[in-house]
């Protein structure tokens, strides 16, 4: 029951982190953008320590599987409002997935 109640609130906190990310600023397309769009989000995500290496890389796999501009709105989003509903139950949904594995 307390790894249940622990795993749901990882999952809410990481994925809370990821749909409440300050804005970075913007930049060009590219892969390297985009990695770096990716490597922003998940050093932000992955602060607290309470993932383990295959949980990151799981939420990695998730971000990859984004479009440019779904990563982008996560970037620049300062509040959830920023996030569009669906976006959200997106990212919700791979994070449970990961943190729940």
């Amino acid at each position: 029951m307390t790894r249940t109640r622990m795993t749901a609130t990882l999952t809410a906190a990481a994925a809370a982190a990821l749909l409440t990310l300050s804005a970075c600023g913007g930049g060009s397309g590219g892969s390297s953008d985009r990695q770096a769009t990716i490597d922003s989000l998940m050093q932000e995500i992955s602060t607290d320590g309470g993932m383990t290496e295959e949980q990151q890389g799981c939420v990695r796999t998730g971000l990859e599987g984004l479009s440019d501009e779904e990563l982008t709105v996560l970037k620049d989003g300062e509040n959830d409002s920023d996030v569009p509903a669906d976006l959200q139950d997106k990212v919700i949904s791979f994070m449970t997935n990961c943190l729940t594995q």
